[in-house]
Order: structure tokens, then C-alpha cells, then sequence
């Protein structure tokens, strides 16, 4: 896999999500009231804290790679299914891999030397950072949203927090914004919940291992998104969520902006003792995934593989898609970004 930035000139490589998302790995650890440990890594990056949730209870996990470092996802997805608010939702965490991007910044960032200003400050992550995520159900997809960082607002004690999708970079693209009953982000927990809102400035001390501050020790160094989404918004069943390409301005990096596709998870990240792979692998060297084409004659990569049918491309041409957004090749609207 080749890593590429998101500009006009990307052959985009995400159709394989038509087939599978990643390898999917249940945990066993419950999300109801557990945290980490020092040192621990959810689900496989550095960087937690001694506060961050562990992996969901029964959760799916999935990998996706930018082609330079394959032995580490680019970005991970897991999602569970859980009530909330009396209401059935599917819960969604995105976490980015802390070599694309971290929550150090100040006289303490952590590995940003080599980036396009050689620094990192709070302010840029206040600046346009967001998620951009896809939700398929049984009939396609159903959802789309971007998912808003860390914005001003006076009405917190630290100043700031997530708009979520009500503002700042956050917006749902397509489908019904009541269906998205809640949104957060690391950096809000960092600031809010976790009553860290003085570190506005510089992020609390650490190394090359991310090792817990003394003082702050709850300060998760990773970039994390979550949502919970009315599974009403899915009425045939939800599928999974997508990204294809993640965000950081700046990102560590050459590219703030690169574009991603899924891949088996590293083995080591399985949290079961009895195995992670719900479709009955017992290949300990991985297996592949199904065969879905339906086509008497073969199949290639470059037509839809899916037996239930593919999604109808949302563009023809640059005119299709939103203001600030152009069509790829493959019929998707993608962000004219950087």
C-alpha cells in the first residue's frame, strides 16, 4: 500500500471496504466504569493515560493503513452496541495513531520536530481539526458526519470543548442530525471531564513513550473521537463505519491529509484469550477474507464485489459535490484540503 495525500492527482484504494472492514477482534474488557492503567495501550497505541476507557465490552475492532508503516494502523475504529438514554445506539470511537498526530503541544510537544513548522500548539488543534466518518447499514450508506476537535466556547471553565456536529468543523453531510445523540473527543475529556482545562498552553510533561504526568496522569496523548448514533438511523441493521482519509492541521508528517484503507489489525492487539475473529478463524496465521464475488465470468477490483449490491457513486464531476470538495475517480466527494 502506497500512502498518498488527498489531492486530484490520488488513485483512491477504499473499494476493499466493500467486502471487509480491517479484521474484527472482540474484547473483553467491559467499558462500563473501568479505565486504564499506566502504561496500558487502548487499543494499541501509546499514549492513554490511567483514565481513558478500555475497549468495549463485545466491541468490533477495526485497522486501517496509510501504506508507509505497516506494521501500525494509520487508525482504528471500534464500535459496540449499548442503550443510552434509555435509546439503543451503536457507539463509535475513532483513534488516531499518535505518530500522525498527539495531543502534545507547547514547550512539551512530542515528536513534532520534523513536521512543516517544526512545533505544535494548542491553538492549531483548535484550528480545523476533525473526524469525517461514514455509517452503513444494511442498504448503504445511511450517515455521514465530521466531528469538530476542540472549539472556543466561554460557556466551559477551560474555554474550550467539541462542538461536535452543531458547529465549529463539526456537520452532518447526509442523514438526520437528531440520530447523532452525543459526540466527544479526547481533548475535551482532557479539558473537562478529566478537570485538566489549565493545560491550554502546554501539555503536561511527558516522553517518547507517552509515560502518565505525575500531576496529570489522566491526560490521554491520543487523538480520539467518539459518537453514539440512534440505531434508528439504521433500520435494516447498522454494518460499520468507514473513514478514508484522516485529518490533522498539521499532522506530524509531510501530508495533513492522508488517505487510508483497511487491513488485517496486528495480532497482539487482541484482547481475548479465546481468540478475536467472530467469523470462526482458526488460522493462526490470519485468514482471508470472504469471497463475495457474484459475477459468473470473475471478479476484479474495480467494480462493486459486495453480493447485496453497491452503493450508487454521490458525484460524477467537481460540480456534484459541495462548495470547498471535489469527486475522486471513484465517484466519492473528498475535501480540497491542503
Amino acid at each position: 500500500m502506497a500512502a498518498t495525500s488527498l489531492n486530484r492527482s490520488v488513485a483512491f484504494v477504499f473499494a476493499a471496504t466493500m467486502i471487509f472492514v480491517g479484521s474484527s477482534c472482540t474484547g473483553s474488557s467491559s467499558d462500563s466504569g473501568e479505565t486504564a492503567e499506566a502504561g496500558d495501550n487502548y487499543p494499541g497505541y501509546l499514549g492513554a493515560g490511567t483514565d481513558a476507557p478500555p475497549p468495549f465490552s463485545r466491541g468490533v475492532l477495526d485497522c486501517f493503513y496509510d501504506g508507509l508503516h505497516p506494521d501500525l494502523p494509520a487508525a482504528t475504529i471500534e464500535h459496540t452496541f449499548e442503550v443510552f438514554e434509555d435509546v439503543d445506539v451503536v457507539h463509535v470511537r475513532l483513534t488516531l495513531d499518535p505518530r500522525f498526530v498527539d495531543n502534545t503541544f507547547g514547550v512539551n510537544a512530542i515528536g513534532w520536530e520534523e513536521s512543516k513548522k517544526g512545533k505544535h500548539t494548542f491553538k492549531e488543534l483548535v484550528g480545523s481539526d476533525h473526524a469525517q466518518l461514514k455509517f452503513h447499514g444494511a442498504g448503504g450508506k445511511l450517515l455521514e458526519m465530521k466531528i469538530d476537535y476542540v472549539s472556543k466556547d466561554d460557556d466551559v471553565a477551560s474555554g474550550y470543548r467539541s462542538m461536535g456536529v452543531h458547529g465549529g468543523d463539526g456537520k452532518v453531510l447526509e442523514g438526520e442530525i437528531a440520530h447523532v445523540l452525543s459526540t466527544t473527543t479526547s481533548l475535551d475529556r482532557n479539558l473537562n471531564e478529566r478537570g485538566l482545562g489549565a493545560y491550554t498552553e502546554d501539555s503536561p510533561e511527558t516522553d517518547d513513550s507517552y509515560t502518565p504526568h505525575p500531576t496529570a496522569g489522566a491526560w490521554d496523548y491520543r487523538v480520539v473521537y467518539e459518537a453514539r448514533i440512534d440505531m434508528a438511523a439504521f433500520p435494516s441493521g447498522f454494518d460499520r463505519a468507514l473513514v478514508e482519509f484522516i485529518h490533522a492541521s498539521p499532522a506530524k508528517g509531510e501530508d495533513n491529509t492522508i488517505i487510508v484503507e483497511p487491513d488485517d489489525c496486528p495480532e497482539d492487539w487482541c484482547n481475548d484469550p479465546d481468540g478475536c475473529d467472530p467469523g470462526g478463524c482458526t488460522d493462526p496465521d490470519g485468514c482471508d477474507p470472504p469471497d463475495t464475488c457474484n459475477d459468473p465470468d470473475g471478479c476484479d477490483g474495480g467494480g462493486c464485489t459486495d453480493p447485496n449490491g453497491c452503493d450508487e457513486p454521490e458525484c460524477d464531476e467537481d460540480v456534484d459535490c459541495p462548495t470547498g470538495e471535489f469527486c475522486s475517480e471513484q465517484g466519492s466527494c473528498l475535501p480540497e484540503i491542503g
